[in-house]
């Protein structure tokens, strides 16, 4: 009573991610000014995205909601939340007019917040996802050894991207 649920619909996230707590409590000490940002580089190295590079399919356990099952949620949560703001204005413009639309015709790692990195080197199509991806997702039991769904689910829509390298004109 009296209190508002939203959810969170493009963090991307490592599902129960154990760098979460330190990685939070560093960017908002660095959005203080009184730490540098520093977790960029400490999650490279160290954290997410070693975990996800060694084993993408893990992202379709990340904790998400795609444009297309926000409907779902309609009647149990008061609102969706998109995160992202630290990522620029075209990243909020394209995740704001796929979830307003409902649906999104392109690589779903580009809506992702945690996970935006992911997009440089994934091409995870939306709409090779099966209809059923909502379903799948929901009634997961987390015992991955023996189901390999996201494993298939992510080899069968996603694709490795070529590597690209900036001129080096452009990086100086």
């Amino acid at each position: 009573p009296g209190c508002r649920i939203e959810l969170l619909a493009n963090e991307g996230c490592i599902h129960h991610c154990p760098f979460k707590p330190a990685h939070d409590a560093h960017i908002a000490l660095s959005n203080t000014g009184l730490v540098r940002e520093a977790t960029w580089s400490l999650n490279r190295n160290r954290g997410c995205h070693t975990y996800f590079f060694s084993r993408p399919h893990k992202f379709l356990k990340s904790p998400f909601i795609r444009p297309e099952d926000v409907h779902r949620y309609e009647g149990i949560a008061d609102g969706i939340k998109l995160g992202g703001r630290t990522l620029g204005p075209r990243f909020l413009k394209r995740c704001i007019t796929a979830y307003s639309a409902g649906s999104f015709q392109g690589n779903l790692l580009e809506l992702m917040d945690a996970a935006s990195f992911m997009a440089d080197h994934f091409h995870l199509d939306n709409t090779a996802l099966e209809p059923d991806f909502f379903k799948s997702l929901t009634t997961c039991t987390n015992r991955c050894k023996p189901c390999r769904i996201c494993d298939a689910l992510f080899t069968k829509a996603a694709r490795k991207k070529a590597s690209r390298f900036n001129r080096y004109k452009d990086i100086s």
